[in-house]
């Protein structure tokens, strides 16, 4: 199981400030304050699990590379998901666990692009030094909040696109036909809602691995 002490790689952090002109606005799951800042974000928020992220971001974009533990890393994305439901411009990187319900929850719901990087992504250590090679995959979620929305997905795969395959994210993935026909991807109904603002997400849709999504105390 991953620790929490995965910290970014310079060279995502310089892309992830190409994204926007303003730089990151806002660092919700920032490194313990005596050690160095890597981010670079204008505020470092801390106790963000109780408190709204959105006044802090503004229009601009924030970043989370939250803790990779259990039940950290759950609780952040469902943080993460009424974050993109208010709007919020995000990204996050969080390993690629295909397997657990936060991660289709994200690709299928919330989220609007998903980043599957080439190769592992290289992690520093807490002193900023490589970490080497980690055991696991990685994603870049992208969640476009509802300003500009078209531009910045543009943005993302442009910023992106060369570092892996940027998927659309808010698809059912139909089966494969028997004669191999090509993939069919159809916009979920979720999706639409979380995008046009209309409609609440109900309790038992895709969320975390009990399949239902709950805000965590204080985070609303």
């Amino acid at each position: 199981m991953p620790d929490d002490h995965w910290r970014t790689p310079p060279p995502w952090i310089e892309r992830l400030h190409r994204l926007t002109r303003g730089g990151i606005r806002l660092d919700p799951c920032p490194s313990p304050a005596r050690l160095e800042d890597l981010v670079g974000a204008e505020v470092r928020l801390r106790n963000s699990l109780r408190r709204r992220w959105r006044p802090y971001a503004g229009n601009g974009l924030a970043y989370a590379n939250p803790p990779y533990s259990q039940p950290l890393l759950g609780l952040f994305m469902q943080k993460m998901f009424a974050e993109a439901m208010d709007g919020l411009w995000l990204t996050a990187l969080v390993p690629a666990s295909t397997d657990v319900g936060w991660f289709h929850a994200a690709f299928s719901t919330y989220a609007d692009q998903v980043l599957l990087p080439r190769g592992r992504v290289r992690y520093v250590k807490q002193d900023g030094s490589a970490r080497g090679t980690p055991f696991f995959p990685s994603a870049l979620f992208h969640f476009a909040g509802r300003r500009n929305r078209r531009s910045r997905m543009e943005r993302f795969q442009r910023v992106f696109g060369k570092s892996g395959i940027v998927l659309p994210c808010g698809t059912d993935i139909l089966p494969l036909l028997a004669d191999c026909a090509p993939i069919r991807a159809v916009r979920s109904p979720q999706w639409a809602a979380r995008v046009t603002g209309k409609g609440r997400h109900r309790k038992g849709s895709p969320g975390l691995g009990n399949g239902s999504f709950e805000t965590p105390a204080g985070a609303a």
